[in-house]
């Protein structure tokens, strides 16, 4: 796996543009931060800001191993596990963010998906032939 990490890096070696790909990066975790950490606050947890990171890191690693479609299951194993068993909480209010942390996270990129598969010239019998 860690190959595979470093890896994954060594296209950034030759590009010209090391500074903006890597701004846009922190950039882009910021904002997933800035997400998950309001939406436990919308939830009513209190979780730190070091929390927050910490179930951010579990569920992007989550995300990496391979699930069923929309990452359902694994998703919210590790969430639950890491309110649970990590941080101590309820696990009724554990299965809820995972829920609305999934939902969040997933359901707005179906609908723009979407809305831009029926403005495109594509169509459905297109893709089955892929």
């Amino acid at each position: 796996i860690l190959f595979n990490v470093v890896n994954g890096f060594s296209p950034l070696g030759k590009s010209r543009n090391k500074g903006i790909i890597s701004f846009y990066t922190v950039y882009l975790w910021i904002i997933y931060f800035a997400c998950v950490y309001l939406i436990v606050i919308a939830v009513g947890i209190e979780l730190n800001w070091q929390q927050v990171g910490l179930l951010l890191i579990a569920t992007t690693l989550s995300i990496s191993v391979p699930a069923a479609p929309g990452y359902v299951g694994t998703y919210h194993a590790v969430v639950i596990y890491m309110m649970v068993s990590v941080f101590d909480m309820d696990l009724a209010i554990s299965q809820s963010l995972a829920i609305i942390l999934h939902a969040v996270g997933f359901i707005p990129f179906v609908i723009v998906g979407a809305w831009f598969f029926a403005k495109s010239s594509v169509q459905l019998a297109e893709i089955k032939n892929v």
